[in-house]
């Protein structure tokens, strides 16, 4: 029986690799933390990024008049009623700001998670299927990374019109083809371990 023997498979126990992978990731997770602690820079940065972040979500609550509300008081030195002073139409800086960031935030959660959606889609397709496809992906790719992602932006923008969803996917389209390098090289990469291809000689299909 093979429960008797000695050291075999059947004897061993069950949730090791699950508990090996835990253990794994959460070693993983406190290295990040302490690299995070060790630099400085990247300490300040997730601080002031938590700050613009915590600003932005309480936006309505902390911005101390309307953002669009005009005043007489155009273009006014910081006081103690406007932190930051007034624009030329007399609308608090400060508001302005806050409610602002919301924007910024936005924009930029949306396009990047278009630009990993898409690239990582192309990326998978150009990389995995190769041939053909895989030309035709990687040269329109290479067309998008031939102009500057300011240029391209601007470009879309000024042909799309100005609009929040236009400058979403103006900014996406900028970063797609860098997506799609990174997923379509480690794709190749993988392809051809070892493991994947003693797989296929074993009957493996594409699904798998």
């Amino acid at each position: 029986m093979a429960s008797s023997i000695p050291g075999s498979v059947a004897d061993a126990p069950l949730g090791v690799p699950g508990a090996a992978a835990a253990g794994a990731a959460g070693r993983g997770g406190r290295a990040l933390w302490r690299q995070v602690w060790r630099r400085k820079t990247a300490l300040l940065g997730l601080v002031l990024g938590a700050l613009v972040l915590t600003g932005a979500l309480l936006a309505p609550w902390l911005a101390p008049a309307n953002p669009l509300a005009m005043s007489p008081a155009r273009l006014a030195a910081p006081s103690a009623t406007t932190w930051l002073g007034t624009d030329q139409f007399g609308r608090d800086l400060l508001s302005r700001l806050l409610f602002g960031a919301r924007v910024s935030i936005l924009v930029a959660f949306a396009a990047v998670a278009a630009a990993v959606g898409v690239g990582t889609a192309v990326g998978l397709l150009a990389g995995y299927l190769e041939g053909p496809l895989d030309h035709v992906l990687m040269r329109a790719v290479d067309v998008l990374m031939a102009f500057p992602t300011l240029l391209l932006a601007l470009a879309v923008v000024a042909t799309l019109g100005a609009s929040l969803p236009n400058l979403i996917l103006a900014i996406a389209l900028a970063y797609i083809p860098i997506f799609s390098r990174v997923v379509r090289g480690s794709v190749l990469s993988i392809k051809h371990h070892d493991y994947v291809q003693a797989s296929r000689a074993l009957g493996a299909g594409d699904a798998r």
